[in-house]
């Protein structure tokens, strides 16, 4: 792709949760770009209180925190915070209590790794 201009509600689902009553927007995680050939560009929204456990990726990521907070090691990052995480560094991070949108955008199609082993997240999800 040489451009890509989107708003977020027309990106496609990747992984998607039924939502809950009361919860502020969709749940799940939408995609923009083409999965082999990019761009990787991840909008993420997670509930209140979900822990993702320590785990490493196969290509840098940086996020962008658009609403609530997530913590990461003793760090609780807002609205406005950038992380970035190089390739193979192992994190993991809690959400806060009124759940996290955030904006991820890696280098290529990452692979994950948790304790060890490795976690296929696009098994079973074609080209964009």
């Amino acid at each position: 792709m040489d451009s890509v201009i989107m708003h977020v509600d027309e990106a496609r689902w990747l992984h998607k949760q039924d939502t809950p009553p009361g919860q502020p927007r969709p749940l799940g995680q939408r995609f923009i770009g083409d999965l082999e050939t990019g761009p990787w560009i991840y909008v993420n929204n997670l509930e209140p209180g979900r822990v993702v456990p320590p785990h490493t990726h196969t290509q840098s990521e940086t996020f962008y925190v658009v609403e609530g907070d997530i913590t990461v090691g003793d760090r609780v990052c807002g609205p406005g915070t950038v992380v970035y995480m190089k390739a193979g560094t192992e994190y993991g991070f809690t959400v806060g209590q009124n759940g996290v949108s955030f904006v991820n955008i890696r280098t290529g199609l990452a692979q994950m790794a948790v304790d060890g082993a490795t976690v296929d997240p696009w098994k079973g999800i074609g080209p964009a």
